[in-house]
Formats: structure tokens, C-alpha cells, sequence
């Protein structure tokens, strides 16, 4: 009989643990699992054929700041520039910088929020299957995909 209740303490113990395991191996709270969460979500509405859906890569999930956070970096830094260099070249320089600053600009026009690169093999309407390269941009609080830019080359 004491073993009997030994082995169902026993049973009741390992079960316990491993439910906890399973919820904890389960974190909702990861940006980069939320990130996957939506992108099949999307996928699903809006590939030709969802169930020929394979993963390849993910690329790092990468936090795209606003236009105005952006700006003050780099304006901070043009003042350190124009203050160290007053000759010709250095205001050549300082025109390629803002070249560039134009350029990031236009890079963060999705921001805020996050952006992923994402490879994956589906099948395309013709039938075959076609690997495919997006850059995913997401909402701050990762919950909806904002823009995705088809980088595949065809």
C-alpha cells in the first residue's frame, strides 16, 4: 500500500514537471516568435498556395527607429564633423553625409517598429516551387505585418 502511494507521488511529480517544461519552452513574449507567428498569419492570407510554404531562413529581427530618432543622431554627428573640418574637402564630406542621410531616410519610412529578412521555397501559380526573398516589416508591438519588399530576383 506505502508503495503504491509512493509510485503516484512519483507519477504526479514528473507530470507536474513536465508541464512546466512545456509551458515554459512556450515564450508568447519572444519578439522573434511573434515575429514568425505573424509572417504565417500573413502567409496564409496571401500566398498563392500556403501548404507548399517551407521556411529557409530568418534573418536577425532588427528594431527600425523613427525618422525623427534618426535625424538626431545624425544631425548630432554632422555637428561633430562641420566642427572638426572647415576646409573644402571636409564640406565635400559633409555633402556625401547628408547624401547618405537622405538615403536613411528613405530606408526608415516603414519605422517605427521591426524588420526581419525572411527566405522561404513556395509554390508558385505555374506550379513549380521558387525560392523567395522578403524583407518584412512589422508594427512596434509586432502584431501585424506593416510593408514586406520582395527582394527575389527574377
Amino acid at each position: 500500500m506505502r508503495n503504491k502511494i509512493n509510485m503516484k507521488r512519483l507519477l504526479l511529480i514528473v507530470s507536474q514537471l513536465i508541464v512546466i517544461i512545456f509551458i515554459s519552452g512556450c515564450n508568447t513574449d519572444d519578439p522573434m516568435w511573434k515575429a514568425k507567428r505573424v509572417i504565417r498569419e500573413n502567409f496564409q492570407m496571401n500566398l498563392n498556395d500556403y501548404k507548399s510554404y517551407e521556411p529557409v531562413e530568418y534573418g536577425s529581427l532588427v528594431v527600425v527607429k523613427s525618422i525623427s530618432e534618426v535625424k538626431q543622431t545624425l544631425d548630432s554627428l554632422f555637428r561633430r564633423i562641420d566642427s572638426e573640418t572647415n576646409t573644402e574637402e571636409g564640406s565635400y564630406e559633409t555633402w556625401r553625409i547628408l547624401q547618405s542621410i537622405d538615403s536613411i531616410r528613405k530606408s526608415v519610412e516603414n519605422g517605427p517598429g521591426w524588420k526581419l529578412d525572411h527566405t522561404f521555397r513556395a509554390r508558385i501559380p505555374a506550379g513549380g516551387y521558387m525560392l523567395h526573398h522578403y524583407e518584412i516589416y512589422f508594427d512596434p508591438e509586432i502584431t501585424k505585418v506593416k510593408k514586406i519588399i520582395d527582394l527575389t530576383e527574377k
